[in-house]
């Protein structure tokens, strides 16, 4: 249809007398989607955007995105974005390790000479950013508890003994 290729998406218009539009659907290993208007009365194309008329920065925006949700490259892609999600958590999870680790031989006075201005630039920030990102700052404060809690229990078992 007019050279649209594959799967195509058929949106009828919002207002009588609009013109009703039809686009390629983002599928993998394509990466172009080009769409057309076409009058509802007459059968008329009255418009066409072709992909490749897009500003370079609207296709790289495309292709990122659809390489980012694991679309672009079909399973091959989803296959990297796993590998590199695993990555992360096991990144992460080894950084949880050795701050546990390190923690346990830093005394409490090492970490009262902190800067004041370089902790509070960090509390700014991480109150900003838990702010954009709410799962971020939930995770952060669960975590936070939960160390304070088990440095409560360890601390109050060592006062015992």
């Amino acid at each position: 249809m007019a050279g649209l290729s594959g799967i195509i998406e058929i949106v009828p218009p919002a207002e009588k007398g609009a013109a009703w539009t039809v686009t390629d659907m983002r599928e993998e290993w394509k990466l172009s989607n080009d769409g057309i208007a076409v009058d509802g009365e007459t059968g008329e194309i009255v418009d066409r955007v072709d992909h490749a008329d897009w500003p370079l920065a609207a296709k790289l925006s495309a292709w990122l995105i659809q390489l980012h949700m694991g679309t672009l490259f079909g399973w091959i892609n989803q296959l990297v974005l796993g590998v590199i999600a695993l990555g992360l958590l096991v990144v992460i999870l080894l950084g949880y390790r050795v701050w546990w680790k390190r923690r346990r031989f830093l005394a409490a006075a090492q970490w009262r000479r902190t800067r004041p201005g370089l902790l509070a630039g960090t509390i700014v920030f991480l109150l900003a950013y838990s702010v954009m990102a709410p799962m971020f700052g939930i995770s952060l404060v669960a975590f936070l508890v939960l160390d304070a809690v088990i440095k409560n229990v360890a601390t109050r078992k060592s006062k015992s003994e």
